[in-house]
């Protein structure tokens, strides 16, 4: 029962939305390597701003940007490879990204309602969406039978 189960995996082609997730994400892993080379000191900064910014992070910055990445290519990866293990993956991601952005609203003092004054809702808006999508569109291709064991 598992080999033809396998074997109708198989034969299903990876759908093109998730290459299109798996290449994002990818984008997120040279942005992890890009901040690692910054923070390691292989790359310089020459923005006083940025300076500062990188000089500000602590341990649970470093530590969520470096999960956050880490958790969406792996999930994506496993979805192309078609594996269910990549809808608690995306979970997981989905998690940690929510408390990702809750930490960031509360160390930045920012509230929602100074954020829809000026605007910078948005990107927590759309990334909010961005999550959701992943969560779904791997919980459809598991309900359709795309993703194996």
């Amino acid at each position: 029962m598992e080999n033809v189960y396998e074997q109708q995996a198989q034969k299903i082609k990876v759908p093109v939305v998730a290459w299109i997730i798996f290449i994002i994400s990818f984008l997120g892993i040279v942005g992890l390597l890009s901040f690692l080379a910054v923070i390691l000191g292989y790359l310089s900064v020459d923005d006083p701003h940025m300076k500062e910014y990188y000089a500000s992070l602590g341990v649970i910055d470093h530590l969520k940007v470096i999960i956050n990445p880490i958790l969406a290519f792996v999930a994506s990866f496993m979805l192309i490879r078609k594996k269910l293990i990549a809808v608690k993956l995306f979970w997981a991601y989905a998690f940690f990204y929510i408390i990702s952005q809750i930490y960031n609203l509360m160390k930045s003092g920012t509230n929602i309602m100074s954020l829809s004054e000026s605007g910078g809702i948005a990107a927590h808006v759309l990334g909010l969406l961005w999550v959701i999508f992943l969560v779904y569109y791997s919980n459809r291709m598991a309900k359709q039978g795309l993703l194996k064991p």
